[in-house]
């Protein structure tokens, strides 16, 4: 019986141990800031996102719409992204020059 008890204390205190080791078993000793978005920029159909410790992210558009005007010649995508943002219209207008034979 005297050993099973000294077991017992010798596994609680080698846990013990382990646990304020590596932080207290929460995941690490100290807390982590998420950084902000400081500026969100379009480059193309992609999206950038600065953060507020420097990083930079590009993300794709998870969708896009395309709109013809009345013209038939101003083509306007509207591109969709998963954060819900809608880049503000992007329109080209495809122009042709027909010259005739004379």
């Amino acid at each position: 019986m005297t050993n099973k008890k000294y077991l017992l204390i010798f596994v609680l205190s080698s846990l013990t141990m382990f646990l304020v080791g590596c932080g207290g078993g929460g995941g690490g000793g100290g807390s982590a800031t998420i950084p902000s978005v400081t500026s969100v920029a379009y480059a193309g159909a992609s999206q950038v996102k600065t953060y507020s410790s420097g990083a930079q992210q590009s993300f794709d558009p998870v969708s896009s719409a395309i709109a013809w005007a009345s013209d038939h010649i101003t083509k306007t995508t509207t591109y969709t992204y998963g954060d819900g943002a809608d880049v503000p219209p992007f329109s080209v207008a495809l122009r042709f020059r027909v010259q005739g034979l004379i």
